[in-house]
């Protein structure tokens, strides 16, 4: 799978001229798109738009961070499009240690898209363990991260062990770097450049995925439903 990540917003129309057919694009929240979802709908707004036409022209799967807003209550959010299709819009579920005060979304959702079924982490969720647990049970091929921040060097361990205990591949994008992990917890990019892109081979161990307590989750975190 050919992955590309792209971290600024300067040369954002020569970046998607030099991305390969087919490929999944990861878009930071660097980029700073802010979208009104209300302007959007009405037709006053067209970033959700041309994000569609981008992928369109090169059947392309891209992940794009963005600041959602609608009727001034605002969300850290990753809108999902699949050749020209919109799929939808995830948010961040928790808010702390945001720099910005953002309000929570209510549950987690897995895209089925043309290159595998993405679980979706969005800002400081990815430090909650039963995010990553519960994304994985529920049939993901692997996890895209995105957050609007700067993240520490440390970070780096706690993607690697999340990948490692879970047995899956975490792609991610913040504020300074691109990092991804295998299903081993083996590191195989961080890297500080604002566009970047590499091939993945992404898999399953599925003994392993067999061995995790399914029925606790049902309940948990799954689309449509919130916490009880």
């Amino acid at each position: 799978m050919r992955v590309f990540f792209i971290g600024d917003d300067k040369n954002i129309d020569e970046e998607f001229l030099r991305i390969d057919n087919s490929s999944l694009v990861l878009v930071g929240h660097n980029v700073g798109t802010r979208i009104d979802l209300v302007k959007e709908l009405e037709g006053d707004s067209e970033i959700l738009k041309e994000l569609a036409i981008y992928s369109r022209r090169k059947n392309l799967v891209i992940l794009c961070g963005i600041v959602a807003t609608i009727y001034k209550r605002k969300y850290l959010s990753v809108s999902v499009v699949d050749n020209g299709k919109i799929l939808g819009i995830s948010d961040a579920i928790h808010d702390i240690f945001q720099e910005e005060k953002y309000n929570v979304g209510s549950s987690f959702r897995v895209y089925k898209t043309s290159v595998g079924n993405i679980g979706i982490i969005v800002g400081n969720d990815i430090y909650y363990p039963e995010v990553v647990r519960t994304l994985t049970m529920y049939d993901s091929h692997f996890l895209v991260w995105l957050s609007g921040e700067i993240i520490a060097k440390e970070v780096q361990n706690v993607i690697s062990t999340l990948s490692y205990l879970n047995g899956i591949s975490i792609f991610a994008v913040a504020k300074d770097r691109a990092i991804v992990s295998n299903r081993e917890g083996e590191i195989l990019l961080d890297d500080k450049a604002k566009f970047c892109d590499g091939n993945y081979i992404v898999s399953r161990d599925k003994k392993f995925l067999k061995k995790f307590r399914g029925d606790i989750y049902q309940n948990v975190y799954t689309e449509g439903q919130n916490y009880p």
